[in-house]
């Protein structure tokens, strides 16, 4: 398996997990708006330095950026791949807990598959280098590194 095989394997497969994520965080607005903005809980997916990252947020009111959009606070992540219930459910009325701890063990999933294949991406690119080691096959060189002048 070649290099482009093997980022192009996992660029796909963590784009399938980011739409999957999103389309949850859509479901999650969706449900938000129906119980008329009283949960103040924000969820974010995104991309960060190739990871897949899905945070938590609460609204951080009078602050805004120049742009007129409300600045939010992430919450802390727990240890493994969830939050924190405690850490949730301080921002969450009674009655709509349950739903929110639904939505973060969806989460959660999609993290640790994220995760998951993160590591058989590294897996993989070190047993490649280490097979063509063995083989005697020369590897292509890597990206060239700038350096400043």
């Amino acid at each position: 398996m070649e290099k482009n095989d093997i980022e192009f394997w996992y660029l796909d497969e963590l784009h399938r997990l980011e739409q999957e994520a999103s389309r949850l965080a859509q479901e999650y607005y969706a449900w938000l708006k129906s119980t008329g903005n009283l949960v103040e809980l924000w969820v974010r997916v995104r991309r960060l330095n190739g990871c897949l990252q899905i945070e938590w947020a609460v609204p951080s009111w009078g602050y805004r950026h120049s742009d007129g959009k409300a600045r939010s606070k992430y919450l802390p992540k727990g240890k493994g791949y969830r939050y924190p219930s405690s850490t949730l459910l301080r921002h969450v009325p009674k009655q709509y807990q349950a739903r929110v701890l639904e939505f973060e063990r969806a989460f959660a999933e999609i993290r640790h598959a994220a995760k998951l294949l993160t590591e058989a991406k590294r897996a993989t690119e070190r047993y490649r280098k280490q097979a063509d080691r063995v083989l005697g096959v020369e590897l292509p060189p890597s990206r060239p590194r700038l350096t400043a002048v």
